[in-house]
């Protein structure tokens, strides 16, 4: 499992995900140096609930390459 990592508003964002507000729960969805929007509370950061490099280096197929497959096998 990877680390978890938090940002302050403000703060260039070192990886990719999603993140949530710690007291909000808000979420968002940010990219690697981008900087972390404003929250709406002080004190507040941003934490990343999902590492979506780690989704993208998955070893299962691509939906729409199945679909593909799915679609010549019929016709």
């Amino acid at each position: 499992m990877s680390a978890r990592l938090t940002l302050k508003p403000a703060e260039k964002v070192s990886e990719s995900g999603i993140y949530r507000a710690t007291r909000s729960n808000q979420r968002i969805s940010l990219r690697k140096g981008q900087c972390a929007p404003y929250t709406g509370e002080p004190g507040e950061e941003w934490e990343r609930i999902v590492d979506v490099n780690r989704l993208r280096k998955s070893p299962a197929p691509s939906i729409a390459r199945i679909g593909r497959q799915d679609v010549a096998e019929y016709n």
